[in-house]
C-alpha cells in the first residue's frame, strides 16, 4: 500500500511546530535571556526556511535596498548581506542538482568585479586581517566595511542567479526599488518610543532623526522618497509620468521628491535633477516641441520657488542651500559647515596618497584610534579629524586609493566603465517592454557615479548601490541577450 506524501505534510508540520514550542517554552522558563534569544532566532529561521528556499531571490531583491536587518544580534548586519550569500548558495545547489536554467553570464562586469574583490582580500590579508571584534579579534576594528564590500560583490552574482522573464520584470524591479520604502520605519519607531521602538531591532535606525540648529530632519526619508521616484520612472518612464492623463503619477512623483528633500540631503536634489534630465533626453523629448514647454515650465518653477523658499520646512531649505536661493542663513551656515570640514579632511588625506599608493592602508582601524575618535567626538572635536581616524573619507577617489591603493582604483574604474557600457547597450538594444526601466537604470547609474566621485562617495556604503543597479540591468536583459545568441547560432 503506497502512502501519498502530500497526506503526511500537515501532520509533520504540526508535529514539528509542537516540538519547537515545547523546547522554546522550556528555555524561556529557565530565564537564560541570551541563550533564549539565540534559540528564538534559530527556531524562527527554521520555521521560515521553506519560504527562503522558495522565494529567496524575490526576498533578496526586496531586501537589497531595504533597512531590514538582524540588529538584535552581534554585528548588527543588514539582512541583504546574509541573504545574498544564502541566495547564491541555493541557486548554485539548484543548478547543480537539477541541471536547470544556466546562470546568467556577463563577463564584461563579472571579471572586473572578481578582480576588485581579489584586491580587497589581498589588501585585507596584507594589512592585519578582517578586524571583526565580535568574532573574537582584538586590536583592530572596522572589519564590517570589508564585509559590506565583499558582500556587495557577492550579491551581484546572487541577484543575477537566473534570468528574469520579461513578464516578471515589473515584479522584480518593483521589489528592488520599493524595498527602500522601509527607510522611515526605524527613525519613526525611535521617535515614537514605547513598544514601537522595538521595531529598531528589525529596521535600521542608522539613518535616523538628526537634530539641527533650526529643528530636525529625518534622514531615512531619503531612501523612502528615492524608492517612490525610482519605481515610477522605471515603470512608466519620463513621458509616462508627465505626458499622461493619469495625474496621480505626477502627484506621487512630487510626493516622493518632497520626502527625499525632507531628509535634508543636498544629494537628493542633485540625483533627481540628473536622473530626470537624462531620462528626458534618453526618451527623445528634446527633439519635440515639448522642449520649449518644459523650458518654460522650468523657468516658471524657479520664479515661484524664489519667494516660497523662506517658508519651506528647514530640511527642504537645507537640500536647496547650495543654490542661490533665499534660504534661512542659519540653515545655509550649518550646511556649508559640512562641506568645509570635508575639504579639510580631503587636504589631509591627499598627503597620505603617496604612502598608500602601491599597498593600501586597508579598511580596519586600531581600537586605540577608534576609542580616540569616540572621545574626540564627545568632546566636540572637529568632524574631519574624527572621520580621518575612522576612515570615513566622503570622496570616491580617496575612499578607494587610500585603503586599496592604485590597484583597487584601477579595478573599480574598470568595473564602473564596463557597467556603464553594459547599461548603455541594454538601453540601445534592449526589448521595448524594458525601455523605461533600462533608461532609468542608466540615468541612475550616471547620477551615482557623479555623486560618488565628488561629494558623497564612501566605498563600503555606496558599492552596494552600484552592483545592485548593474545586477538588475543584467538579469532583466539576459533573456533578450540569449535570444540574440540563439538566433545568431541558428
Amino acid at each position: 500500500m503506497s502512502v501519498n506524501p502530500e497526506s503526511l505534510r500537515l501532520p509533520l508540520i504540526y508535529t514539528a511546530i509542537m516540538a519547537l514550542a515545547a523546547v522554546l517554552g522550556g528555555v524561556l522558563a529557565a530565564g537564560e535571556e541570551v541563550d533564549a534569544l539565540v534559540l528564538i532566532v534559530a527556531l524562527f529561521g527554521l520555521l521560515v526556511s521553506p519560504l527562503v528556499l522558495k522565494w529567496h531571490r524575490a526576498m533578496l531583491f526586496f531586501c537589497w535596498n531595504s533597512t531590514l536587518g538582524t540588529y538584535f544580534l552581534p554585528g548588527q548586519a543588514p539582512l541583504w548581506l546574509s541573504l545574498g550569500a544564502v541566495s547564491l548558495l541555493l541557486t548554485m545547489v539548484d543548478r547543480t542538482l537539477h541541471q536547470g536554467q544556466p546562470l546568467v553570464s556577463q563577463p564584461a562586469i563579472a571579471w572586473p568585479l572578481v578582480v576588485f574583490a581579489g584586491v580587497v582580500v589581498v589588501t585585507m590579508l596584507a594589512t592585519g586581517g578582517v578586524g571583526i571584534q565580535w568574532l573574537g579579534e582584538s586590536g583592530l576594528s572596522g572589519g564590517r566595511k570589508y564585509m559590506w564590500i565583499l558582500c556587495a560583490c557577492l550579491g551581484y552574482f546572487a541577484l543575477t542567479g537566473v534570468v528574469i522573464p520579461v513578464e516578471k520584470a515589473p515584479l522584480f524591479y518593483g521589489l528592488f526599488f520599493l524595498g527602500g520604502l522601509t527607510g522611515f520605519v526605524g527613525p519613526l519607531a525611535g521617535w515614537l518610543g514605547g513598544p514601537v521602538a522595538y521595531l529598531q531591532y528589525v529596521f535600521s535606525p542608522v539613518e535616523g532623526v538628526a537634530q539641527t540648529a533650526t529643528g530636525f530632519r529625518v534622514k531615512g526619508l531619503s531612501s523612502t522618497g528615492a524608492a517612490i521616484v525610482a519605481w515610477l520612472l522605471a515603470r512608466y518612464g519620463f513621458g509616462g509620468v508627465f505626458h499622461s492623463e493619469r495625474f496621480w503619477r505626477i502627484g506621487l512623483l512630487g510626493l516622493g521628491m518632497l520626502l527625499g528633500l525632507m531628509s535634508g540631503y543636498r544629494t537628493a536634489l542633485v540625483t533627481y535633477a540628473i536622473v530626470l534630465a537624462m531620462m528626458f533626453f534618453l526618451e527623445g523629448h528634446h527633439r519635440t516641441p515639448r522642449l520649449l514647454v518644459w523650458a518654460g515650465a522650468g523657468l516658471l518653477g524657479v520664479a515661484l520657488l524664489i519667494p516660497l523658499t523662506p517658508h519651506l520646512p528647514t530640511p527642504v531649505q537645507r537640500s536647496l542651500s547650495f543654490l542661490p536661493l533665499p534660504v534661512d542663513p542659519i540653515v545655509r551656515f550649518e550646511a556649508e559647515g559640512t562641506l568645509s570640514w570635508r575639504e579639510s579632511l580631503w587636504k589631509e588625506l591627499l598627503e597620505d596618497v603617496p604612502q598608500y599608493f602601491w599597498l593600501g592602508k586597508g579598511m580596519t582601524v586600531s581600537t586605540v584610534d577608534m576609542e580616540s575618535a569616540k572621545t574626540f567626538e564627545i568632546l566636540g572635536a572637529s568632524r574631519w579629524y574624527v572621520s580621518y581616524l575612522t576612515g570615513e573619507h566622503h570622496n570616491g577617489f580617496l575612499s578607494v586609493i587610500i585603503p586599496f591603493g592604485i590597484w583597487g582604483l584601477l579595478a573599480l574604474l574598470w568595473l564602473l566603465g564596463a557597467g556603464l557600457w553594459v547599461l548603455a547597450r541594454n538601453f540601445r538594444h534592449g526589448r521595448a517592454e524594458l525601455r523605461s526601466v533600462n533608461a532609468y537604470l542608466l540615468a541612475s547609474y550616471v547620477a551615482w557615479m557623479v555623486l560618488y566621485f565628488s561629494y558623497w562617495g564612501t566605498l563600503y556604503w555606496a558599492l552596494r548601490d552600484a552592483t545592485g543597479l548593474l545586477a538588475l540591468g543584467v538579469a532583466l536583459n539576459a533573456q533578450a541577450a540569449r535570444t540574440e545568441e540563439d538566433n545568431a547560432a541558428g
